[in-house]
């Protein structure tokens, strides 16, 4: 199974992602503060692989379960 995370590749992937969908840079900003959106790799569990969508600069988790 694969899904998307709320991790991005660097902050301005996040602004791109969310702007596309009417947030406004400010609400994304409080969105990084707050931990609802997160830069950088996620956490994996065992046997989890990690995998960045260069066009949305956001990170996926393929898990085997």
């Amino acid at each position: 199974m694969i899904y998307g995370t709320h991790h991005f590749s660097n902050m301005a992937a996040a602004f791109s992602y969310y702007c596309s969908q009417g947030f406004t840079r400010a609400s994304v900003m409080d969105k990084i503060e707050s931990g609802e959106i997160r830069i950088g790799r996620p956490d994996l569990k065992n046997g989890e692989r990690c995998i960045l969508n260069r066009a949305e600069g956001r990170y996926f988790i393929e898990s085997p379960r």
